[in-house]
């Protein structure tokens, strides 16, 4: 029996110009806070950004095999950039020109495989490199920002109808985070996400089904504690007639009350983490009634 395979590989470019903002040329004066104050320039220029991307795909039918190369870069010529200038009394000016000396650039590279083994189970394995280079001033000084995350993935599926199906997968990385006007602040750190999820079909068109996603991130000298949260879900779902068109279902989230809100992010040399509230653990009961319009429905 003859081995079918599709492939695919396609190469792309793209340009496109950025205008500068009215706020940027010339914004509207705020008196209210005097230590921070926007300061229009009308000599700004639009900026041009080019991007190359890179894919390659393949899949053979019959062993069920997936391939994926994916690569993207861009870069931005004549970037708009914030200049930050604070003086001796706490006052600090914000000023956008443009960048002529530098390109900011990004840089996405990710492989992806997938198969079937066995005849069994499907096993996937993924590696990715992300990254960015940002400019700023700052009191006139020239700040590069260098961001890249590295990380791999394995995962592994089964799937059989109407019996079960489960997945699971390991995420480790690492992310760097470095500033050419802050060369002693070392933002580096290990991260690591995993998933997992199982359903079962019972008896009496009963399923059971959960999910737990876990996230961790390493410390870093701007953020002095670990991060890390485990979320769980899970639900119990009674299906109806022999269109199977009617569920009720009861389903509780965040079993463990972890569901933290927070994000932490770097852009050029300011580091954040923002804190905010979210839907905790909570249960919920209802009632689906899927309807069909389009014929095809169940015989008699």
């Amino acid at each position: 029996m003859p081995l079918f395979t599709a492939e695919s590989f396609r190469v792309s470019y793209s340009g496109n110009t950025s205008q500068p903002s009215i706020n940027q040329i010339q914004p509207i004066r705020v008196n209210d806070d005097p230590l921070n104050v926007v300061e229009g320039n009308p000599d700004l220029r639009p900026s041009f950004r080019s991007r190359f991307d890179m894919n390659y795909s393949s899949y053979k039918v019959m062993s069920e095999q997936y391939i994926s190369l994916y690569s993207s870069y861009s870069f931005t010529s004549n970037q708009i950039v914030q200049n930050t200038t604070t003086d001796s009394a706490g006052r600090t000016v914000y000023r956008s020109v443009n960048l002529s000396s530098k390109q900011p650039s990004n840089l996405s590279l990710n492989a992806y495989f997938d198969r079937k083994l066995f005849g069994i189970i499907n096993v996937g394995l993924n590696l990715g490199v992300y990254g960015n280079t940002f400019y700023n001033y700052a009191n006139e000084a020239l700040n590069k920002t260098e961001s890249y995350n590295y990380n791999g993935g394995l995962q592994i599926s089964k799937y059989k109808q109407k019996k079960y199906e489960f997945s699971i997968s390991f995420n480790p990385g690492y992310s760097t985070n470095e500033s050419s006007l802050q060369p002693d602040v070392d933002n580096n750190g290990y991260t690591f996400n995993s998933y997992g999820a199982f359903a079962v079909y019972l008896p009496g068109k009963f399923q059971i089904a959960s999910n737990a996603r876990y996230e961790f991130r390493e410390k870093t000298q701007s953020f002095n504690e670990d991060f890390e949260r485990l979320i769980i879900d899970a639900r119990i779902e009674k299906k109806f007639f022999k269109s199977e068109a009617f569920r009720l279902t009861l389903r509780g989230n965040d079993l463990l009350n972890q569901n933290k809100g927070i994000n932490r992010s770097s852009y050029n040399n300011i580091v954040v983490e923002n804190r905010y509230n979210t839907i905790r653990r909570n249960y919920m009961i209802s009632a689906i009634w899927d309807f069909n319009k389009m014929g095809g429905g169940v015989k008699k």
